[in-house]
C-alpha cells in the first residue's frame, strides 16, 4: 500500500489498475459529511417521487435529494495534491455522485466491472471512467468495503443479478484482495477491475461512502455537468464554468 505522496503517474491507458491511496482526503471533512447524511437521510429519502429512485434505495443506494447536493464534493476542494497530479488526465467527476448507505445483506453489489453500468446507460455512458470509492465512517477497515480480484480480463459479459443493473456469476476470479483504509483513504481503480462488495471477517455490514466518476474532459458529454477537481468549479462541455451545476 503506497503512501499518496508516492503514488505513481496514472497511465490513461490503463482500464484495470487498482490503488489504495492513503489520506487523499481530510478525514474531518469526510466525518462531516456523514453526520449530514445522517441528519438528511429521512428527510430527503422521504421526498422519493420515481420509481427508479425506490429502486436504487432497495440497492443501498440514495434518492435523487441526497445525490444531487453539492456538498459531497466539498473533499476535492483540499484532496491531497500529489492524488489530485496522480490522476490526470482524468480531472472531472461527473454530477451527480453515488452516495451508498449499506444497511443489509441485499445492498451487497456482486462481481462486476464499473463499465458494465456504463453500457447500461447507453448513449449517456462513458467511454472510459476512473472509480474513486471513498468510505465516509470513521473506522472504515472495521466495515463493508471493495473487495478485488488480481486477475486483469477484458470486458467481460454482464447480466442484470440481484437488483442490480449488471452482474458477473459463476466465475473463478482468482486471487481476491481488499485493503485496510482509514479515515481519510480511497479507492482509486479503472473500469475493468473486477470487484464486489466485501465484508470483512469481523467487520460490520453498515457502511456510509462516496463513489466518484472521473473521466477525461474530452469524453465529456453534451448537456451534462461536472466537477472539475482542478478547479474546484462546476463545468460543461461547452466550456461554461460555474460554483453550482
Amino acid at each position: 500500500m503506497k503512501a499518496a505522496r508516492h503514488l505513481p503517474m496514472l497511465s490513461h491507458q490503463s482500464h484495470t489498475f487498482i490503488e489504495h491511496v492513503q489520506g487523499a482526503f481530510g478525514p474531518e471533512t469526510l466525518r462531516s459529511l456523514r453526520l449530514y447524511l445522517e441528519n438528511i437521510q429521512t428527510e430527503r429519502q422521504a421526498q422519493t417521487i420515481s420509481i427508479r429512485e425506490k429502486a436504487a434505495i432497495i440497492r443501498g443506494e440514495t434518492s435523487d435529494a441526497i445525490r444531487l447536493d453539492v456538498r459531497w464534493f466539498e473533499p476535492w476542494r483540499t484532496a491531497n495534491p500529489t492524488f489530485i497530479k496522480f490522476l490526470q488526465p482524468f480531472s472531472w467527476i461527473a454530477y451527480p455522485v453515488q452516495v451508498r448507505m449499506v444497511r443489509e445483506a441485499s445492498h451487497l453489489v456482486p462481481w462486476h466491472q464499473d463499465l458494465a453500468y456504463q453500457k447500461a446507460l447507453g448513449i449517456r455512458g462513458h467511454r472510459q471512467i476512473i472509480t474513486c470509492f471513498t468510505p465516509l465512517d470513521d473506522d472504515p477497515s472495521q466495515r463493508a468495503t471493495v473487495e478485488f480480484s488480481r486477475s486483469e480480463v477484458p470486458y467481460l459479459e454482464h447480466k442484470p443479478s440481484a437488483g442490480f443493473a449488471a452482474g458477473i456469476r459463476g466465475q473463478d476470479f482468482g486471487e481476491l484482495v481488499h485493503f485496510a483504509l482509514r479515515p481519510g483513504d480511497c479507492l482509486a481503480f479503472g473500469d475493468l477491475a473486477l470487484h464486489r462488495t466485501h465484508i470483512p471477517v469481523g467487520a460490520q455490514l453498515q457502511r456510509s461512502s462516496i463513489e466518484y466518476r472521473l473521466i477525461q474532459p474530452a469524453d465529456a458529454l453534451e448537456d451534462k455537468d461536472y466537477f472539475d477537481i482542478e478547479s474546484g468549479l462546476f463545468t460543461r462541455k461547452d466550456g461554461t464554468c460555474r460554483e453550482r451545476p
